[in-house]
């Protein structure tokens, strides 16, 4: 209530507990205590002889990429199995290999062999149309970039990928799939003909498999 702001009762708060969890790819310490006070620029203003910040906020930083922090992981098993996870991804992405392909080997490895199988399976859906709605993303990015090519690479949110993802075309989908992912990898700022048989290749192969009403046009 408002009165309480104005009460003199000491309001009793719960003990707070801050914790990050690492997992990038630099190396990092094992276990270590980040201080807010290390981001301040001065202390031009405190007193004469004070040497501790008139406010401090402490961090626990855990380090869970694989073969760190081995006793934590033993205690848990999901940070344990995420940590493993996230290992293969990188592992695999770092030749080549597109990121989603990467995603895809460790998620279909780590269901497999019980690792995250669970969320992995339930998460599966969505992962897989939030790939696809990204790679379409980038389709259309890259062409809209190119001033000599008026083909447009849009799907709408309707009917044709809506085909896609309840399953009544997948073969034709993944066909269409890897085309673009060709086009991907082969469209550039710096490739003065990436619009010529590369996006319309895809473009004009998912016009022929997906639904009518299913692409947007704005050209050739």
């Amino acid at each position: 209530s408002g009165e309480s702001l104005y009460a003199s009762t000491l309001i009793k708060l719960p003990a707070p507990h801050f914790v990050v969890f690492y997992n990038g790819s630099q190396d990092a310490p094992e276990d270590l205590t980040l201080r807010l006070s290390d981001a301040f620029e001065g202390r031009k203003g405190y007193p004469q002889g004070r040497k501790e910040p008139e406010l401090e906020l402490k961090v626990r930083f855990l380090n869970i990429n694989r073969g760190h922090n081995e006793g934590l992981m033993k205690r848990c098993r999901t940070l344990r199995e995420y940590s493993e996870f996230v290992f293969r991804i990188r592992q695999y992405a770092d030749g080549e290999t597109a990121i989603v392909e990467a995603v895809d080997r460790a998620v279909t490895e780590c269901i497999a062999e019980g690792i995250l199988a669970d969320f992995l399976r339930s998460q599966s859906a969505a992962y897989r149309r939030a790939e696809f709605e990204i790679r379409l993303a980038v389709l259309n990015v890259n062409v809209s970039e190119k001033g000599d090519c008026n083909v447009d690479f849009r799907v709408q949110r309707g009917r044709g990928t809506e085909e896609i993802w309840a399953g009544r075309i997948p073969e034709r989908g993944n066909k269409w799939e890897s085309r673009g992912k060709s086009g991907i990898r082969n469209t550039g700022p710096g490739n003065e003909r990436a619009c010529v048989g590369t996006i319309e290749r895809p473009y004009f192969f998912g016009k022929r498999y997906l639904p009518s009403g299913g692409l947007a046009e704005g050209g050739n």
